[in-house]
């Protein structure tokens, strides 16, 4: 049995809503039987409902699979399995559209009681990784889960470590170790599949009602743009220090803080998903980012198809994919529209362009 020690843990978590049965994996060898252990495992922590899980792609050392929890919820996996000491291993990165995100370690020779906290340290290649996560065991398996602002820090160290270690502070187990090759490869279509399964919320926006027609004793009203400007409202927050707009960003309505010192965009990476899997936009590169108080962070890039401001729309807008909870609206975004002005008497952005069309 494995003891509690180790690993700073600050959250507890219920894993009895994640438990699956497996129903189409055949178990032909013993990596197949290893890959049947890690899902199953789970099963005895709630009642088994219909419920599905299949591979569906394979690199080097790692295969994928996907599947349906017993609430008929999706869930993502990357596995593999290995043979040290005359037994089988296996570790697995599992994801769930409700943002959980964690590690699964199973050998069938445990037995954890249900909810115990166990030491654990994650590292890559030569490091330890420094994110924060809530170790339990259960059984045959132990769940290191995942913090939501450390997850796509980690997700990036699996697709690039050569090397991904677990080592215990129960004396009687030895540091296990997995060789990472076909990790990148592994890792993106965990991605492409993490965005398909995170469903987007059906857009609220609701279009401005139209103006009421002119009495016929009244001259028309002349369109915003014949005096050379247009405006959107403004939101303040902070105490006044932060400006706010709504923005239609990929079929999402949402307001973003209007940062004039930003040259990218900065969306959360639920937000990304949904623009992602609601074909409203596409993930690109990893990039260096600086923030504001100078450190540097690699972040992924997603190059969202629309952005539209009042009657505006800017079109293939890049934006950063951050862990964090902050919508940053980039000054170069808002400036292709036109030149622009901050009234904070009327509350308005009030754009100036250079002739009436």
């Amino acid at each position: 049995m494995l003891s509690a020690g180790g690993l700073s843990l600050s959250v507890s978590v219920s894993f009895a809503d994640v438990a699956i049965r497996v129903l189409s994996v055949r178990v032909t060898n013993a990596i197949s039987r290893a890959a049947v252990l890690w899902f199953a495992v789970i099963a005895a922590l709630a009642t088994p409902a219909n419920a599905e899980v299949k591979a569906y792609y394979r690199s080097g050392n790692w295969t994928n699979y996907v599947g349906i929890s017993d609430k008929n919820t999706p869930l993502c996996a990357m596995m593999q399995a290995a043979h040290s000491w005359g037994e089988w291993k296996t570790a697995g990165i599992k994801y769930q559209p409700d943002g959980k995100l964690y590690v699964q370690l199973s050998v069938d020779r445990w037995r954890i009681r249900p909810g115990t906290q166990v030491g654990v340290e994650v590292g890559f290649d030569r490091n330890g990784w420094q994110g924060k996560a809530i170790t339990l065991g259960a059984g045959e398996t132990i769940f290191i889960n995942i913090m939501p602002e450390d997850q796509e820090g980690f997700l990036h160290e699996v697709g690039e470590a050569n090397t991904m270690w677990f080592r215990f502070a129960a004396a009687s187990e030895w540091t296990w170790s997995f060789d990472m090759a076909g990790s990148r490869n592994s890792m993106n279509a965990l991605r492409e599949c993490i965005a398909k399964i995170s469903q987007p919320v059906a857009p609220t926006y609701a279009q401005p009602a139209p103006a009421p027609a002119p009495s016929p004793q009244a001259p028309a009203p002349q369109a915003s743009l014949s005096s050379g400007k247009s405006s959107v409202p403004i939101y303040t927050d902070r105490g006044g220090s932060v400006v706010m707009v709504d923005v239609l960003l990929g079929g999402q309505p949402l307001r973003m803080v209007l940062d004039t010192g930003a040259t990218t965009c900065l969306v959360t990476e639920a937000i990304a998903a949904r623009i992602v899997s609601s074909g409203q936009g596409s993930w690109g590169e990893l990039v260096r980012v600086e923030l504001a108080d100078g450190s540097k962070v690699t972040q992924r890039s997603l190059i969202i198809h629309e952005l539209r401001i009042g009657s505006h729309v800017v079109r293939n807008v890049r934006a950063s994919v951050s862990s964090s909870q902050e919508m940053l609206l980039a000054f170069p975004v808002v400036n292709s529209i036109a030149p622009f002005t901050i009234d904070t008497r009327t509350r308005e952005l009030v754009f100036h362009h250079g002739s009436a069309s």
